[in-house]
């Protein structure tokens, strides 16, 4: 049975609140759930069967916000007016503030539900809910203030009792009785000092003063180590990341600059008379150092070196002039020397194995029957121009390098292939054409509702002229088409003008899409006329040819026996 909105009145007594039963008692483990009991009356009768209900929670009697998510109970059964089903929102629902619920209701599995009004005022029932809380409370005895006060440490700490934190003799101090002299910390002035060991965290047995295991050192000046620049910096020595010393800054997520040597001083990594500035040496392989005259304007080199000989390459001043070199130690002239304006001198004979410059290259296999190619490079990547036996057939191609399909390939019947779309800025006249993507003819539209669904059924909008909206009734002559693309059908042709008509949804005007259908106003069969029909965006068959005139949606491909379901429609308005 199709029981219709206009049925669902609010007669005296069609839905009243019975009884709220907390569904738990205990408030150790209590949970949020309730039982709901009401009484329930169809069209002024006592209601018998089996109906779907909702429930949802507002602040308000009228208006106001919903507290929460809707909850659905189906198939609830009504036995002469009395019904029960079980509610659960969730926790923080009941936090003693005023609480209504509105309730909807339908014939089972009809998804049209009417709205009960008025809302209906929760008893304090449900309360316990939120009640429960209050045992986390009964055990606190009192509230610190903040304060230390003589009596609330003992003085003195009894012997072997542990470290502690005790206020003693006008101050507050960290005494281990079992340590001579009591106090393992020191104040001086209102700084702390330790000099009886070793300091170590996330270790037991620290190896120095200050011996941090893990983590590395935060230095914080709030109350968080990670909020805001300069709040958590370390200097950390972190084996996960390769077992490397670095600075940085948490709060900021950058690096920090870090000091090696006050300045005017040397930096050593491998030595311990470091000559420049920074000085990288291996006195084992004798491989690389890095070494500086001095200042910006001052020669640097980074030396390279095995049993063979060594390499340097760096920049000079005074070494043949102005240039970044690359030299073998103990040679004369610089192997390549670059000039700041671009020229380029090398030292001996220079034999090039490839292309000059990486920007083009002639490449082919070998006598006039096989592949050649031209390949054009730079930073971005590869095109290559070519003609091949092999590759994809004999062919002209335009490839990028290393996508598996030609940008273009022309074949010597005149064939032409692109793989991928292709844009013509002016007029395209062709002798014939097939459409392979799609099975529709559409056009863009503006509507008056956002996003609507592929497959609905759209009509004129008489207040917008040029745009759509969504079909909300039956026999309407305004229809304009389908909303292209449902199961996946995609438009063949869109038109649109660009700067002028374009934007929005596409609209099949004619060929075959699929269309939203509602059988419930009859069961549809293949061949049938279809129109629109008072379910907003749905088609049903013509069952009044004189109302459909001027109202025919298409003809249907497919059939529906019941319910609503998509329908291969071809579209032929008229």
């Amino acid at each position: 049975m199709k029981l219709q909105n206009p049925l669902f009145r609010r007669a005296a007594g069609w839905l009243s609140a019975l009884a709220i039963v907390a569904g738990v008692h205990t408030a150790h483990a209590q949970g949020t759930a309730f039982t709901y009991q009401g009484r329930l009356n169809d069209t002024g009768n006592t209601a018998n069967g089996s109906y779907d209900l909702t429930f949802s929670l507002f602040d308000s009697d009228t208006v106001g916000n919903q507290i929460g998510s809707t909850l659905t109970s189906t198939a609830v059964s009504v036995s002469n007016g009395l019904f029960v089903t079980t509610l659960d929102f969730g926790p923080g629902m009941f936090d003693g503030t005023s609480r209504w619920l509105e309730i909807g209701v339908s014939t089972n599995g009809d998804p049209n539900f009417a709205t009960l009004s008025p809302r209906q005022a929760l008893t304090p029932t449900p309360y316990a809910i939120y009640a429960a809380n209050a045992a986390n409370a009964t055990s606190a005895a009192s509230v610190a203030s903040g304060v230390v006060a003589p009596d609330q440490l003992a003085t003195p700490v009894p012997p072997n009792d542990g470290q502690v934190l005790a206020f003693t003799g006008g101050s507050l101090q960290w005494i281990d009785p079992a340590v001579a002299g009591g106090s393992v910390w020191s104040l001086n002035g209102s700084s702390a000092y330790y000099s009886g060991g070793r300091v170590g965290i996330g270790t037991s047995s620290p190896r120095g003063a200050l011996h941090v295991a893990s983590g590395g050192v935060a230095v914080t000046g709030a109350s968080s180590p990670y909020t805001g620049a300069g709040q958590g910096a370390f200097l950390e020595y972190n084996g996960t990341y390769g077992g490397v010393l670095f600075a940085y800054d948490y709060g900021a997520n950058a690096p920090l600059n870090l000091l090696l040597n006050s300045p005017g001083g040397n930096v050593g990594i491998g030595t311990l008379t470091p000559a420049a500035k920074l000085t990288v040496y291996d006195p084992a392989s004798v491989s690389h150092r890095i070494q500086t005259g001095g200042g910006v304007n001052a020669w640097a080199r980074v030396e390279f070196a095995n049993a063979n000989g060594q390499w340097d390459v760096g920049t000079s001043r005074g070494f043949n002039g102005d240039q970044l070199y690359f030299n073998r130690e103990g040679a004369a002239t610089s192997a390549l020397a670059l000039q700041p304006n671009g020229d380029a001198t090398f030292g001996g004979n220079v034999t090039l194995s490839g292309s000059a410059s990486v920007s083009h290259r002639i490449q082919t296999s070998g006598g006039v029957n096989d592949w050649t190619r031209i390949e054009f490079a730079n930073a971005n990547g590869q095109w290559n121009v070519g003609t091949s036996r092999g590759f994809n057939g004999d062919q002209l191609y335009f490839s990028r390098q290393g996508i598996p399909a030609n940008a273009l390939a022309l074949q010597p019947n005149g064939d032409a292939a692109f793989s991928g779309n292709v844009t013509v800025g002016g007029n395209t006249s062709v002798c014939s054409l097939t459409i392979r993507g799609g099975c529709d003819v559409a056009e863009p539209f503006t509507m008056k509702e956002a996003g609507i669904q592929k497959g609905s059924v759209v009509v004129i909008d008489e207040e917008h002229p040029g745009q759509l909206k969504l079909s909300t009734g039956a026999y309407d002559t305004r229809v304009a088409g389908i909303v292209s693309g449902a199961n996946g059908i995609n438009p063949g042709i869109a038109l649109h003008q660009e700067g002028a008509l374009e934007g929005g949804q596409n609209v099949a005007l004619t060929g075959r899409v699929y269309v939203q259908a509602d059988a419930g106003f009859g069961a549809i069969k293949a061949g049938d006329m279809l129109t629109t029909s008072e379910t907003p965006g749905c088609a049903m068959k013509v069952t009044d040819h004189a109302r459909a005139q001027g109202a025919i949606l298409g003809k249907a491909m497919s059939a529906l026996k019941e319910g609503r379901g998509m329908v291969l429609v071809l579209v032929t308005l008229q």
